[in-house]
């Protein structure tokens, strides 16, 4: 063997691998211990919050049946079970006429309207009961200029059965103290028409947990008059800051508050539709605990420990994530054989709640002229003329709600009621909140049509909205991570990424509260938490550029050379005719100019009256040249590139699966699969079609053909 030979098979020195530095392996090693520790941590937050959703107040359950104990007395059992029929009794109170004002020390006199049992031998499992009462209302109390939400009210009383628990009480104790008077609940001559009657023990402990609900809510309109009054500094009118977003728990009273009338004016509106919930729960709970927490309740409510004492106006009911069941306090008498003699036992009584927030069908304008205008009303106002009586259908609903659902409906309804009611809106707006609220209201239970499909209407919401994130999510992780731009179209893809930053930047700065709002911050959040990073990253990626440092610390830009394939995807994609594409943007602006593919319907909306007309934003004139077409100009791009290159590229193929998914969601919500007899359904427009034909021509190309991959083994540079 020669010596020339000898030195090609000699490999020469082997060089040896480098030590691993001791700070990046320092660095490692606690980076992977915070991650854990981050994980471990979320993982019990998590855990808690499941077991604070499935069972709360899991701390006072008594792990034990009543036959299991040897004390029943150091339990606290439910005043009604599953098994227990109860029927419940509405009744509709209005402030007496000759009580001009309400008085923080006792609650105003008061006339029952209506008294009546509303629902009949219902259990804590039933749901989805529905009853209609006619009622007639006298407005000459609705017409003070001093008004209240609580001056037309309704309460539920829940009424066990016989035989009951009930039966056996020898005494009670509320969280309400007894030297704070209460509303009433039932009338003394209940059931109308009866001879009257004191109360009884019974009757004041079916009182005590009774709930109280509103029926009036003072909404701004537009000022009736048309003018600005006289005497404007004198005048108060209440305002309602109750009913707009947080929580669709227990009402509370409205204070009243000063405001300038002649801009916009509180008129009352009657609630139509009402609510109960009984929460489904018959642990057994342990005495100690649950008596430390109804004292500690019974001691803090209605104002009790600040500066200004109790007063009735304060007692405001509390949630049941709050309360659970220890706001009414039941002691037993029940006879024990063995001993022949009453032994004591306790009891908690059900816990009641109402649903307040309604929507603005929901509220119907009480015929008050509260302003005594001294000219004609606007057009398309609330009705001024006054009526000494206004006659509605009261719509009620009852459900049985288990703790989960209970909670978890409270919470989700406090994420999706942000919007206020806008009773000076278009007929259209008003719909469109309704629709809303209806879809809000089945996370509790409450269905407004029969037939109709509100949760699964809200699932297909939601899931929609989860997917779109998910892909928001790929999109920036695809183009952040592109090492090569081979199957990319590079015209394609610079008028989508420039069409989106025209967008981003007109919503940006041309907004109506453009001066009350910080226009860096909107930029960041733009950048961060909206679909701004895309095209961004689209632009760094199809322009080859990167960040680099001169002389460490100055930041400059570079543009890498294209590599073989790279270039000869860019001579396929240059292929197509600019001449065709031109005219390709042409049509496409033509159909968004003339026609308006978002509110061109191909099957009509239905219980959506007709948008008012508006005049265009400069967003809306430029829409049909900037936006969408110049959007659809560059899909058509990527996807003739994608056909003649035999391959797949410009996102994930997961991405386009999840795309097409979120097409056919939004047109189920559209069909009676997804809303069932719901009066309300979104019309199918012609860019709905639009948007499902290019996300299955997608799919069928993921589906097809192979993807492009990410390496560096042909980034050659020729």
């Amino acid at each position: 063997m020669s010596t020339k030979e000898g030195l090609k098979l000699d490999p020469g020195t082997i060089p040896r691998r480098k030590r691993a530095s001791v700070c990046k392996c320092f660095f490692f090693t606690v980076a992977v211990t915070a991650i854990f520790l981050v994980g471990v941590r979320v993982v019990s937050i998590l855990s808690t919050f499941r077991n604070d959703l499935m069972h709360p107040h899991k701390w006072m359950y008594q792990s034990a049946t009543l036959d299991e104990l040897e004390d029943p007395g150091s339990v606290v059992r439910p005043l009604v079970d599953r098994t227990q029929a109860f029927d419940i009794v509405a009744t509709v109170w209005i402030r007496a006429e000759a009580t001009s004002q309400i008085k923080e020390a006792v609650p105003p006199k008061e006339v029952p309207l209506f008294s009546d049992t509303v629902f009949q031998g219902m259990t804590l499992k039933d749901k989805w009961a529905y009853n209609e009462v006619n009622l007639r209302i006298p407005t000459k109390v609705l017409n003070s200029q001093k008004l209240s939400n609580m001056d037309l009210r309704a309460t539920f009383a829940l009424i066990p059965n016989s035989p009951s628990l009930l039966e056996y009480a020898v005494d009670y104790s509320t969280w309400i103290p007894p030297s704070i008077p209460r509303l009433s609940v039932r009338p003394l001559d209940f059931p109308q028409g009866s001879s009257v009657k004191e109360p009884s023990l019974i009757d004041e402990i079916i009182d005590a947990y009774a709930v109280n609900v509103p029926l009036i809510i003072l909404k701004d309109i537009k000022n009736p008059c048309g003018i600005r009054p006289p005497s404007v500094g004198e005048d108060v009118s209440p305002k309602d800051n109750n009913d707009d977003g947080g929580s669709m728990e227990e009402p509370t009273s409205i204070p009243l508050k000063k405001k300038e009338p002649w801009v916009l004016e509180s008129h009352p509106f009657i609630v139509s539709r009402s609510h109960i919930r009984v929460v489904d729960f018959t642990m057994l709970l342990n005495r100690k605990a649950f008596n430390q927490k109804h004292k500690e309740l019974r001691s803090s409510s209605c104002g009790q420990g600040k500066d200004v004492g109790p007063k009735w106006r304060k007692c405001v009911p509390g949630t049941y994530l709050e309360r659970g069941n220890w706001e009414t306090q039941v002691r037993l008498g029940i006879l024990d054989k063995s001993l022949s003699k009453n032994r004591t036992e306790w009891a908690y009584a059900p816990h009641l709640s109402a649903i307040t927030n309604s929507g603005p069908l929901d509220l119907i304008p009480v015929p008050v002229n509260r302003r005594n205008c001294p000219t004609n009303p606007l057009a398309g106002n609330v009705p001024i003329i006054a009526s000494d009586f206004v006659n509605f259908t009261w719509k009620i609903s009852y459900a049985g709600r288990t703790p989960p659902k209970m909670t978890l409906g409270n919470m989700l309804s406090v994420i999706g009621l942000g919007k206020p009611i806008n009773m000076t809106g278009t007929d259209y707006e008003k719909a469109s909140h309704q629709s809303e609220i209806e879809v809000l209201h089945a996370l509790h239970g409450q269905w407004h049509h029969e037939g109709s499909h509100p949760r699964r209407k809200a699932t297909l919401i939601a899931s929609r909205y989860f997917i779109r994130f998910i892909c928001k999510v790929l999109a920036v992780l695809y183009w952040y991570t592109l090492m090569t731009t081979a199957g990319i179209s590079i015209p394609g893809a610079v008028l989508i990424s420039l069409a989106d930053s025209i967008k981003y930047a007109l919503l940006i700065f041309h907004d109506e509260n453009s001066k009350k709002s910080s226009i860096p911050v909107k930029i960041m959040w733009s950048a961060l938490f909206s679909d701004f990073p895309v095209p961004a990253l689209m632009l760094k990626a199809v322009l080859g550029c990167s960040l680099a440092w001169w002389n460490g610390w100055v930041p400059i830009i570079t543009i890498w050379p294209a590599s073989h394939r790279e270039r000869s995807s860019r001579r396929m994609d240059s292929r197509t005719s600019w001449i065709a594409m031109a005219l390709v943007y042409l049509s496409f602006a033509g159909l968004y100019y003339f026609l308006s593919p978002g509110e061109f319907d191909l099957i009509p909306s239905k219980g959506y009256p007709d948008p008012d007309p508006t005049e265009p934003s400069m967003i809306s004139k430029l829409e049909p040249f900037t936006g969408a077409p110049v959007v659809w100009t560059g899909q058509i791009f990527q996807l003739l590139l994608n056909y003649r290159s035999g391959t797949f590229a410009g996102m994930y193929k997961i991405q386009t699966y999840l795309t097409l998914a979120i097409s056919i969601m939004s047109i189920t919500l559209r069909t009676p699969i997804a809303i069932g007899t719901s009066p309300f359904q979104d019309a199918f427009t012609l860019e709905i079609l639009l948007e499902f034909l290019w996300a299955a021509a997608l799919a069928w190309q993921a589906a097809t053909f192979a993807g492009i991959p990410q390496n560096f083994d042909d980034l050659d540079e020729e």
